[in-house]
């Protein structure tokens, strides 16, 4: 499949929401170019609207006010539709929708990482566990018959 889809209009950008990569479109020879790096175009549903900077009407305005928010606790319950086509995705939507997989990415990653320190805590106290057993089957083992 080739990574460059050509669109007669500039449609609106969107996000994947399997891989969460914008969808850029850009005017290349006079059309409108969809950068799809991987973009599955039958996923349809698994898609949202993305309006950036440059993303308007032919008149500037799209008759909504739909400004972005300035922190993820500022979204109302409300922007989020049970219909994926209905909801704007802004360019800070994305942004703050990325640093909050990077913090929780970091935070998998330091339990992993503790994880291993605790395994290998563990793995020593059960060495140790085997080498006290071991010397304590050598000094409490009954004595060997002298044979004469």
């Amino acid at each position: 499949m080739s990574d460059e889809i050509s669109i007669s209009q500039k449609p609106t950008d969107t996000i994947n929401l399997g891989t969460l990569k914008r969808m850029k479109n850009v005017k290349e020879d006079g059309q409108w170019v969809a950068k799809t790096k991987g973009f599955d175009m039958e996923s349809g549903p698994s898609t949202l609207s993305f309006e950036g900077d440059e993303a308007m009407d032919d008149d500037g305005q799209d008759g909504k006010d739909l400004s972005p928010p300035s922190s993820i606790h500022d979204m109302p319950q409300s922007s989020f539709p049970s219909s994926s086509s209905d909801f704007t995705f802004f360019n800070d939507h994305y942004n703050l929708l990325n640093s909050q997989i990077d913090s929780l990415t970091s935070t998998v990653d330091g339990l992993q990482h503790s994880m291993d320190g605790f395994n290998s805590m563990l793995q020593q106290v059960v060495i140790s566990s085997q080498t006290l057993h071991s010397c304590f089957d050598i000094v409490f083992s009954p004595p060997l018959p002298l044979d004469h």
